[in-house]
């Protein structure tokens, strides 16, 4: 089984790049089923407003490992648009008041070292820069639509993959979709061919 996860800053275009992942990999003959994790953190925010304490990250943290650990033993690929590292890029920004919440956030961290060594969890990361435009929804933060969080967000995440390697970390240049979603499946199929 692979395992994919599509990082980027909100609105870089993880969702729509893993659904076409998911739709597009039945050119690979290896890959014969696929199994798409959605973001918890949006069902979250949609239902709950947005995070503004710690444990929301945490509990999140939980839910996403929960959504895709119930499907990874029964598929051959899974992609994930929101990889559970990206909770700490959020868990970073979000003030901690006490000495609980800088406890909540160290283990945080100890959960998301246990995926990443020894066997890292990811098989590849694919990797949005924040070059697309953002469109504001009822969902992300006005703060997240800010060119500047977004630069510094999106050189975060990519220390947070250093932090916390993966076994391919891939930038996809592209910024057509389509080609996007060629980029990827080649990295796939160069994969299964190993």
């Amino acid at each position: 089984m692979i395992m994919v996860g599509i990082s980027g800053t909100p609105s870089t275009g993880k969702s729509t790049l893993a659904r076409l992942i998911c739709s597009s990999c039945k050119s690979i003959p290896k890959i014969k089923t696929t199994e798409l994790v959605s973001e918890y953190a949006r069902k979250y925010i949609s239902k709950h407003g947005p995070m503004k304490e710690i444990w929301e990250q945490s509990r999140i943290l939980t839910r996403q490992l929960e959504w895709e650990d119930s499907v990874k033993n029964s598929t051959d690929l899974l992609v994930t648009d929101s990889p559970v590292h990206l909770s700490f890029l959020y868990s970073v920004d979000i003030e901690k008041k006490n000495e609980k919440d800088i406890m909540v956030f160290n283990d945080i961290f100890k959960i998301l070292s246990k995926l990443s060594k020894p066997n890292p969890r990811y098989d590849f990361i694919f990797h949005l820069p924040p070059v697309i435009s953002p469109i504001k929804d009822n969902v992300r933060e006005e703060k997240q639509l800010n060119e500047m969080w977004r630069e510094e967000s999106d050189s975060l995440i990519r220390s947070i993959f250093k932090i916390f390697p993966q076994k391919r970390f891939k930038v996809i240049q592209s910024l057509d979709i389509n080609d996007r979603v060629t980029e990827c499946l080649g990295y796939l199929s160069d994969y299964l061919k190993e």
